[in-house]
């Protein structure tokens, strides 16, 4: 089949459209609605930062400080009784639903852990390696039996009983319990006591140092609106050897210069009346640095 055709376009078509006003008119007034807020408030922002950063660096923690905190929190720094204990454990049958006990099991499970893995234990044997090949506790089998530092009211009263009576380095007969028959080395034994300073220095400093910061940030960022509602904020940022960020105008989602995205500095500011200035605010930024702005 041969045939001819031709074709017409939309935007051939639009070329030869000319909408008048009236018409334009009449389909903006059908629609004002879909107008409404289009064009998003905008505000010019003048504003100085505090930055954390700085005042962080320029803070010292003195020995006075850090003792001053130890011996307010020296609760905190107290340390039970503990044991650093390893074990083999034979598991027995739990009870039926009817509350009866597989005597069978039970004796066949104390006659593994007695003439097996402590046999082998008691003449020398690597306690670790008959750890993991005889211990029915898949967590600690797989570190050599070790359950790492014990309190006590951590462990069934059998196990603690034998635990924290047993020298550092000694073995256990078997130990029953509700879970089975227990094979208890001491790895390490250590006494109840209260950390030292020295020992929880390094613990202390950072918190003493981010308090201390935030008091001089606060104090700053407070003495200079103080100084801005007298003299202006151009004049109370260069007194105290801060720079002044003035914006373009911005939408309520602009990221601004030294702050980024802050929806709640932006919607302090949008609130605002004209040339108000505010009270500090705080904000964190993904960076984790604090900064105050007024």
């Amino acid at each position: 089949m041969k045939f001819d055709y031709a074709i017409l376009s939309q935007a051939d078509l639009q070329k030869g459209l000319h909408p008048t006003d009236q018409e334009l008119k009449a389909f903006y007034d059908r629609n004002k609605a879909s107008y409404n807020n289009a064009i998003p408030e905008k505000r010019k922002i003048k504003y100085a930062i505090v930055d954390m950063g700085k005042v962080s660096a320029q803070t010292a923690v003195t020995a006075q400080d850090l003792q001053a905190y130890y011996d307010q929190h020296r609760d905190d720094y107290r340390l039970p009784e503990q044991v650093k204990v390893s074990h083999i454990l034979i598991k027995t049958p739990l009870p039926a639903a009817d509350g009866k006990v597989d005597d069978k099991a039970v004796e066949a499970a104390r006659v593994k852990a007695e003439r097996r893995a402590l046999k082998q234990v008691k003449a020398g044997g690597d306690f670790a390696k008959l750890a993991e090949k005889y211990s029915d506790d898949p967590g600690s089998a797989k570190n050599g039996g070790s359950l790492g530092l014990v309190g006590r009211g951590r462990t069934v009263p059998e196990f603690e009983k034998a635990a924290f009576s047993l020298p550092k380095g000694q073995i256990s007969d078997l130990v029953k319990s509700s879970y089975g028959y227990h094979i208890i080395r001491v790895d390490d034994k250590q006494d109840a006591h209260m950390k030292t300073l020295e020992e929880v220095k390094a613990d202390i400093e950072p918190i003493l140092k981010q308090q201390k910061a935030q008091r001089a940030a606060e104090n700053a960022a407070n003495a200079l609106v103080k100084q801005a509602r007298a003299d202006g904020l151009d004049k109370a940022a260069a007194a105290q050897g801060m720079g002044v960020v003035t914006t373009d105008f911005v939408a309520k989602d602009a990221n601004l210069p030294g702050i980024g995205s802050s929806p709640q500095f932006m919607e302090a500011i949008f609130m605002a009346r004209e040339k108000r200035r505010s009270t500090p605010s705080r904000f964190h930024r993904v960076s984790q640095f604090t900064k105050w702005k007024v």
